[in-house]
């Protein structure tokens, strides 16, 4: 039996983005004394229409002859839409010469639309025969009018809901990054981002980080490399060097105690 086939794949997809920033900025008469508040929405949808063609023929040489096509036509219709909007509000109080008091409150919330059941991760679970992993993206800022979170307000919603899929397969973090801007903390969130995976969601047994930089339309850069400065690069460094995170690629079965 020899076969011979084809694999066609077309693809028409639509993918707006829109975001908008306010910031305001109010200075007190006493010198050093700021108050700031940043606010952020945004809206993204994808509209994706997939035509996936398999062609294979198969020829039975055993009888000197004769052949078999079989042809399978994947239509693919995906729409998604999500919404963000986040607050950062920051108080600067001067408290000696050249040394200030810094007060900052932080709310980042994101969300699928259509809000519906059949939207939620579960309605896509085809179940365990077919899956050997779990996984969930964690990102930080990517740019720099975005807020930052910390990583129980990105990882606990999505872990328990994750969870709440299959009670038995291990949960991959396949994506996880931040940019470095002036107005966060990208080494302590790269810090507690290392430190939490593995003692608070006991589940979580891979992290894959996304080192990506590339600039933006306004000309400034996105950088979520992890060597995007010292103290970032220092705090993966340490990060990973906890044993529970391996530091070498295993190539062949680990027997779990």
């Amino acid at each position: 039996m020899t076969s011979e086939g084809f694999n066609r794949d077309s693809s028409l997809s639509h993918t707006p983005n829109v975001s908008t920033n306010i910031l305001y900025n109010h200075k007190f008469r006493k010198r050093g004394r700021n108050f700031s508040a940043n606010l952020n929405f945004g809206l993204s949808s994808t509209d994706l229409d997939d035509d996936l063609i398999n062609f294979t023929r198969s020829y039975d040489t055993s009888f000197g002859g004769g052949h078999v096509d079989l042809t399978q036509d994947q239509l693919i219709d995906q729409f998604n839409r999500n919404h963000n909007y986040g607050i950062r509000m920051t108080y600067s109080e001067p408290i000696m010469k050249d040394r200030y008091l810094d007060v900052t409150y932080s709310h980042t919330n994101n969300y699928s639309s259509p809000l519906d059941v059949w939207n939620f991760a579960p309605a896509y679970y085809p179940g365990p025969d077919y899956v050997d992993w779990l996984g969930l993206s964690v990102y930080g800022p990517q740019y720099k009018e975005e807020a930052w979170a910390d990583i129980p307000s990105l990882v606990d919603w999505p872990y328990k809901e994750m969870s709440g899929i299959d009670p038995n397969k291990p949960i991959m973090i396949a994506e996880w990054g931040a940019g470095e801007f002036p107005r966060g903390n990208k080494a302590e969130w790269i810090k507690q981002g290392l430190e939490l995976f593995r003692s608070k969601y006991p589940r979580i047994k891979a992290a894959v980080y996304w080192h990506e930089r590339w600039q933006n339309e306004e000309g400034y850069y996105s950088n979520l490399r992890v060597n995007s400065s010292v103290e970032s690069l220092q705090a993966y460094r340490e990060g990973v060097a906890n044993p529970d995170w391996l530091g070498e690629l295993q190539l062949r079965p680990v027997q779990i105690k």
